[in-house]
């Protein structure tokens, strides 16, 4: 193989930001970014501008990329922007923003979902409050409606997405939401519909115990770049968390996904993921956490204990012990996945950590 252009080479990067104010809650600012490594760079300069008056902000962001590879030293350009409004009161909430990804536009210090689209999106959320003399435990009720719409060039085709719902807040820091959506998403050259209805709500039923559970199911896409396809897919989850003294905490989540073929009704897979969490702080400086993790897809239980004692803010010492079980089969000399198949550690470790601070 021919040898790694940047093997030994340093990641060098800069950050420059300034800002102008324009009042009390708006600004002005530019950006300029440079980022190095071996004959490769990624240089990006922009700006853009934020203004608040009243109940209404707006803002706007432009940004332009230039970069070159640094194995192939293929250059390439891009330009990326945006444009925001909001209208915020007590009785409605009004969003939209307009954006716009060159699909060669990168930008190394920034985490960018996806280039290549134009598209925008708009949110309208109007409040109720009913009378609380009336129905004491009914704190607010508000109907929504989400909409997206918008061109990917890389997937090759147009994005719609339509999501209208309902959200209720009740007392006990309660709150049930039910929503249904409808659209098409482009992938890998082909536009599949997508559609689904969810429930989902929690509430502090008891100063001891919080309960959270979400339901989903219709139809969605399995991301495959070769040979992708509709599919059905339900998923549901369950979270507790359990507090019967100060000093205690266990938390328990449950979450399970199903997909099957839409055109035969073949089973893809089927996802169970258990995660526990329990803390305990038996003293003022002491405290113990142990976290279990639960994969059924990976066939593997993740373990991650934790001791830390704290005198002072800043000097404090953790010790923790880590493993990874999981179902394998071991022929006496490396692990395999031929039968007898059975949970066994695979990965272990231990680590210490202490840190002091001195004041003066």
């Amino acid at each position: 193989e021919p040898p790694n252009p940047i093997l030994g080479e340093r990641h060098k990067y800069f950050i420059g930001r300034g800002q102008w104010r324009l009042g009390r809650a708006s600004y002005s600012g530019a950006i300029l970014t440079d980022s190095e490594l071996g004959r490769g760079y990624n240089r990006v300069a922009g700006t853009d501008v934020s203004l608040k008056r009243g109940d209404h902000t707006a803002s706007a962001t432009f940004l332009a990329s230039t970069s070159r590879a640094a194995d192939s030293g293929q250059l390439k350009d891009g330009l990326a922007g945006q444009a925001f409004y909001a209208y915020e009161t007590r009785p409605v909430l009004f969003l939209t923003q307009l954006e716009h990804y060159d699909t060669d536009f990168q930008m190394d210090t920034a985490f960018l979902k996806q280039t290549g689209v134009t598209q925008g999106w708009s949110f309208l959320a109007p409040s109720f409050y009913p009378d609380k003399e009336k129905i004491g435990w009914l704190k607010r009720v508000v109907p929504f409606v989400f909409t997206a719409y918008g061109k990917d060039r890389v997937q090759g085709g147009n994005k719609i997405f339509v999501l209208p719902g309902i959200r209720i807040h009740t007392t006990r820091q309660g709150f049930f939401r039910f929503d249904l959506a409808w659209g098409r998403e482009p992938w890998a050259g082909q536009v599949f519909p997508t559609r689904f209805v969810r429930l989902f709500g929690g509430a502090q039923v008891q100063r001891w115990l919080n309960v959270f559970a979400y339901g989903s199911a219709g139809r969605s896409v399995y991301y495959d770049e070769v040979d992708p396809y509709s599919g059905n897919e339900k998923s549901l989850t369950v979270e507790l968390s359990l507090q019967p003294s100060a000093r205690f905490n266990q938390s328990v989540s449950w979450n399970r996904v199903v997909f099957d073929r839409a055109d035969d009704g073949t089973n893809v897979y089927t996802v169970d993921v258990l995660n526990t969490r329990t803390t305990f702080q038996i003293t003022r400086e002491l405290a113990l956490r142990a976290i279990v993790q639960y994969d059924s897809s990976r066939r593997q239980v993740l373990t991650d204990f934790l001791a830390s004692w704290e005198l002072l803010p800043g000097t404090v010492a953790y010790a923790g012990y880590g493993s990874l079980v999981e179902k394998r089969g071991f022929d006496g000399a490396q692990w395999t996945d031929e039968p007898p198949l059975a949970y066994r550690t695979t990965q272990r470790g231990l680590f210490f950590k202490a840190s002091y601070i001195h004041r003066f």
